[in-house]
């Protein structure tokens, strides 16, 4: 029987997938987004004198505003980094930046320090829905050198955003832009939170992930109970430790009940065993240093 080329026939070329067209235009909104948490994380120190003045806060209470927004932050980091796979990361980038609009307008009109306090939580919060999005998002538009420009200007805005936030935080204070004081530094904010928002909705593609196993809640309140939770992502210490391999157990427990099965020569059900009993893991790549997990961390896929 004659082949398909034999006939003339060319076979068609399988299916390339296609990158997202606009994926410069979300990729700078959602930088924007990261500019705006990594800039408020830094942007209310040069404001506390002012703050005290105007509500009267303690010291204790002014230091509650600066931690309570990096609390807040480590609490949500990593449930919102398997909520973003689980549900789209646009969804979750999305409702972060709204929430982000709001806490920041209801820090800008906060009355007393409890208030302020506590829209800082919610500010930190939302920041964390917002981030793991931003991370897994660039990962999956961008491919090749394409990824790499992405992230290297990814990399560089966070490497200065710190210090544009405290030199804005004490030029919006002294300037007394409308007479507003040290609520300017919040305020700023919500016009610029907003167009993302709008922006966002239109660039962003609607990329999810599944995720494998379920959400890991004890985990991620020993993160944020652990002192200096807000530095887990960068290492942290002990009990940061502690806290990922917990939000790593399910996935473990899940990967050596299916190495015996294939290390016996059996396929999981409904597949076809490897020839000879070969074991197989899916996610694992070889690396220069021997075989290594590919995406196989204590975070999720979103980071």
């Amino acid at each position: 029987m004659s082949s398909a080329t034999d006939r003339g026939v060319i076979p068609a070329a399988p299916a390339v997938p296609q990158p997202c067209p606009k994926r410069w235009a979300a990729a700078i909104v959602m930088i924007v987004a990261a500019l705006l948490d990594l800039i408020d994380a830094s942007i209310v120190n040069t404001a506390l004198p002012s703050i005290g003045r105007g509500l009267s806060a303690t010291a204790a209470q002014l230091e509650w505003t600066v931690s309570a927004y990096m609390l807040g932050f480590a609490s949500a980091l990593i449930a919102a980094g398997h909520l973003g796979d689980r549900f789209g990361r646009k969804r979750l980038f999305l409702a972060g930046v709204a929430a982000f609009t709001l806490a920041s307008l209801g820090s800008a009109v906060a009355t007393d320090p409890g208030q302020l306090i506590a829209t800082r939580a919610v500010q930190g919060v939302a920041a964390a829905i917002m981030l793991p999005q931003v991370l897994g998002s660039l990962r999956t538009m961008f491919d090749g050198a394409e990824r790499g420009k992405v992230f290297a200007v990814y990399g560089i805005t966070a490497g200065v955003a710190n210090a544009v936030g405290v030199l804005l935080g004490g030029v919006l204070t002294d300037w007394d832009v409308f007479g507003w004081g040290w609520r300017t530094v919040f305020a700023v904010n919500v016009p610029v939170a907003a167009l993302v928002l709008l922006l966002g909705a239109k660039w962003v593609p609607d990329l999810r992930k599944r995720a494998d196993g379920p959400l890991n809640a004890g985990g991620s309140l020993v993160l944020a109970a652990s002192p200096g939770g807000d530095r887990a992502a960068a290492g942290g210490g002990p009990l940061q430790r502690l806290a990922a391999v917990g939000l790593d157990l399910p996935r473990r427990r899940r990967a050596r009940s299916g190495r015996r099965g294939r290390l016996a020569g059996h396929a999981p059900r409904g597949s076809a065993a490897p020839a000879g009993g070969a074991l197989h893991e899916p996610g694992l790549q070889r690396g220069p240093a021997g075989p290594v997990a590919a995406g196989r961390r204590a975070w999720p896929d979103s980071f």
